[in-house]
């Protein structure tokens, strides 16, 4: 007779665990090797002050999901233009190692929709993922309290309790949160009787200690100086050539505007409007530009000083480089740079 394996013999067992409790990025482990990561991300252009405030209508974070948050996080820290949207740079704070990850975010994704309006920041990266209005330490109760239920619906659980959880469109903690899209009949939830419910101790009231964990430090690192040159990908060197004897055939000149393949940390490939810098710094880097990205809204360049305005983004080596053409041309003149012929 076959029986069942569960991760967890019972709910406390589960309690007990990181699975629930989650952990700050730099503590973070997998619980099992074949786990990977939901995660909170906090955006870089607001200010840690405002994190702390509570309510503050105002504050977003990030969710999502990985098979490895360090790379995640690298892709996650810089201002962007992917596909013609803006990804704000943010940084993942705290995590939970679970199974099956892109089921977890789903059901938190859902669980959450009322404090996700996508309609409110069309030109945003992963505008489905960005949480608005919950302070920090409500949004790790509503991450914990989503991982359970998904885990008992899972049966990774051993349990008789029965247990539900609707979508809220207010929470309440310390504070009531309303979210920004309202339910024709309201649904509440209020943290301290769910948890009782699960018969699980919150502690008391505990937010400041639990705010000194997560903000370790009251100001940030210090930005690094943009006169310093640094590369996209920890891989791509930390110099390059205005002069191009390690190019072969016609070559871009610098300034040149044209489109350039981006590959990200995971291996995605796409092209982005850019303008070359550089060559190659040496043989090893055969035939690579050095480019810098522009900014794009809408898929259209955002002018400048009679030019184009660039991202944040440091300059990137990449291999596949191509002209600029059709609609996009003819409305943007400036676009056009013609190929120079040079002979080594």
């Amino acid at each position: 007779m076959n029986r069942k394996q569960y991760l967890f013999n019972n709910p406390q067992e589960f309690f007990d665990s990181p699975m629930w409790q989650g952990e700050r990025f730099f503590n973070a482990k997998r619980y099992k090797p074949w786990f990977g990561y939901i995660y909170i991300a906090m955006y870089k252009h607001i200010p840690l002050e405002d994190y702390k405030k509570d309510p503050n209508t105002d504050i977003q974070m990030k969710i999502g999901h990985s098979g490895d948050i360090d790379r995640r996080n690298e892709e996650l820290i810089r201002n962007a233009i992917i596909d013609g949207k803006e990804q704000k740079a943010c940084s993942i704070v705290y995590v939970w190692s679970v199974p099956r990850r892109l089921k977890f975010e789903n059901d938190l994704k859902s669980f959450l929709s009322a404090f996700i309006d996508t309609e409110r920041l069309p030109n945003r990266v992963g505008a489905s993922e960005i949480v608005s209005g919950l302070p920090i330490l409500t949004l790790i109760n509503l991450v914990q309290l989503s991982i359970f239920k998904t885990c008992m619906d899972m049966e990774y659980i051993k349990s008789d309790m029965e247990f539900t959880l609707r979508p809220p469109d207010t929470v309440e903690r310390e504070h009531t949160y309303n979210g920004m899209q309202k339910f024709v009949i309201p649904q509440t939830l209020n943290i301290y009787d769910t948890f009782e419910a699960l018969d699980y101790d919150l502690g008391g009231d505990r937010p400041e200690e639990f705010m000194d964990f997560i903000f370790t430090q009251n100001t940030r690192i210090p930005e690094p100086s943009t006169d310093s040159v640094r590369p996209r990908i920890a891989k791509d060197p930390t110099m390059y050539l205005t002069t191009p004897q390690f190019m072969k055939k016609k070559v871009y000149p610098i300034n040149a505007y044209l489109y350039a393949e981006y590959e990200d940390m995971f291996g995605n490939k796409s092209n982005h409007l850019a303008q070359v810098v550089g060559y190659a710094a040496d043989e090893t880097l055969k035939n690579q530009y050095a480019v810098s990205w522009l900014k794009v809204v809408n898929g259209k360049p955002v002018r400048k000083d009679g030019g184009f305005e660039k991202t944040d983004d440091p300059w990137h080596y990449t291999r596949k480089v191509f002209k600029v053409q059709g609609a996009l041309l003819k409305e943007f003149p400036k676009l056009y740079t013609k190929q120079a012929e040079l002979r080594f």
